[in-house]
């Protein structure tokens, strides 16, 4: 799935908004001086140091500053930096392009000022290639080659820095491309900073767009660290066959959205690499695909499947069952392997979930309307028939799963009756009236309100199954 593009080292840059307000045409220059902004016929410097481009940085007391960048005019250089110590914004539309020969950096705390910043997408490129190695960060992470930084920079020398930052692709034929063996790290700040970064890919991109990653990315790198990838559409590639291709979550947290599109590991996906870090995915459309493994590490991971699927080689099977039997991998947030499909194709397994399955119920089968008298006093059972359907089998429900908010056990079940009346089984339970009444704080709503009570369970083979009906409430006549 990765796109081979040819860029022109090429960019035109518009419409930069200082702190001051003003709005220039500028364009970076080569060399190792500041690059000029033209405005009005006037030359006025733009800071561009020893081919560092700085956008929003405490650097140059350039404090806020907006870039929107067009066009192919030549540039070339070493290093971006955007928000840092201040607040930078670069738009890239009308097939812009941007090409920092080391490496980008989005949003860091500098200085003591807090670091706030945004590159956003629209249409065009973005490429970082030939960053310098990053030999273990100050988080005692594994060696890093940093081409592009989202939130935090633990280059910038800082003993305690964080940073907020967001890289967002928006629409189109849009492409960010981390060449050269280079990482993305997302959520790396150093000490006790507290870093947040975001890479979206929103709705709108086109199949084979996207970002691709020539080496590594990690979410929530460091300790007091986010990290988190939103995918609705195009292509993500994270392309170094490794096991440590793709961690959500390293020291901090690190989180996956996914609606749509299709992200592609080559390597493996790790969840929460160390003790006390978090990694979550939450797959509810698209495709998420390993080339080769799926682990959970030493923290708290997990993956919900509610839609979309996950591609892993089959020889994983016994990994994935195992992960499906702990909960590490849930259906619809549901534990269990009732809750997951998975097809062998004869090659690769492909996971999906399974909804719940929603059933008819009618609570006080005898009467209509649902009259539920409050008393708290009495000892009496409310019945409530769980409906048979062709869909599923009632003798299929386990009774020990049965539940009312997961609160609320029934004391008696009973499978046969057609309460119904329509030739099919129906499953019975009675629940005690004064517990239901107490756990669900009927007791203290107005009398005549309508009340929605669902109970839930499982089948035996672990999916699982819910039903509502609703009661009004009756005072107790004394």
């Amino acid at each position: 799935m990765r796109k081979i593009i040819v860029l022109t080292l090429c960019v035109t840059m518009l419409g930069i908004v200082s702190s001051a307000g003003a709005a220039v045409d500028s364009y970076f220059t080569n060399g190792t001086g500041n690059g000029k902004a033209y405005t009005s016929g006037n030359w006025t410097l733009w800071p561009i140091k020893n081919n560092i481009a700085h956008v929003g940085t405490a650097d140059y007391n350039n404090m806020a500053a907006t870039v929107d960048v067009r066009g192919n005019p030549q540039e070339n250089i070493q290093q971006l930096h955007v928000g840092h110590g201040g607040t930078g914004v670069v738009i890239i539309n009308n097939s812009g392009r941007i090409r920092p020969w080391n490496r980008c950096t989005i949003g860091a705390d500098l200085e003591g000022n807090a670091g706030d910043g945004t590159i956003d997408v629209q249409k065009g490129s973005l490429v970082t290639r030939n960053g310098a190695m990053l030999a273990g960060s100050e988080t005692g992470y594994f060696t890093l080659w940093p081409g592009l930084m989202v939130g935090g920079d633990p280059l910038s020398g800082e003993a305690d820095s964080g940073g907020n930052g967001l890289l967002r692709i928006s629409a189109g034929d849009t492409w960010v491309d981390i060449r050269s063996n280079k990482d993305l790290l997302v959520g790396i700040g150093t000490g006790t900073g507290l870093s947040n970064g975001t890479v979206t890919l929103d709705p709108g991109i086109n199949p084979g767009w996207g970002m691709n990653v020539s080496h590594g990315a990690y979410l929530g790198v460091s300790a007091n660290s986010a990290g988190t990838l939103n995918i609705a559409s195009g292509t993500v590639t994270i392309a170094w066959n490794s096991l440590n291709a793709f961690d959500v979550g390293g020291y901090g947290n690190g989180l996956v959205n996914m609606t749509g599109g299709y992200l592609h590991v080559v390597g493996a996906i790790n969840l929460a690499r160390y003790a006390g870090s978090t990694g979550h995915i939450q797959l509810d459309g698209g495709i998420i695909e390993t080339d080769l493994h799926f682990v959970e590490r030493a923290g708290n991971g997990t993956m919900d499947i509610a839609g979309g699927e996950f591609i892993i080689p089959n020889n994983r099977t016994g990994a994935i069952n195992s992960y499906i039997a702990s909960g590490v991998i849930t259906g619809y947030g549901n534990v269990g392997a009732g809750n997951l499909n998975i097809f062998d194709d004869g090659s690769d397994l492909h996971v999906t979930g399974i909804p719940p399955l929603e059933v008819d119920v009618d609570i006080l089968p005898d009467d209509d309307p649902n009259l539920l008298t409050v008393n708290t006093q009495g000892k009496g059972r409310l019945p409530i028939a769980i409906l048979g359907s062709e869909e599923y089998d009632i003798n299929e429900i386990d009774l020990d799963t049965i539940s009312i908010a997961g609160l609320v056990i029934p004391v008696k079940a009973k499978v046969g009756d057609d309460v119904s009346g329509d030739g099919l089984a129906d499953l019975t339970v009675h629940v005690s009236r004064r517990d239901l009444i107490l756990a669900l704080g009927l007791d203290i709503m107005e009398p005549g309100t309508a009340v929605p009570i669902t109970i839930d369970c499982n089948l035996l083979n672990g999916r699982t199954v819910f039903g509502t009906d609703n009661v009004e409430l009756v005072a107790r006549e004394d």
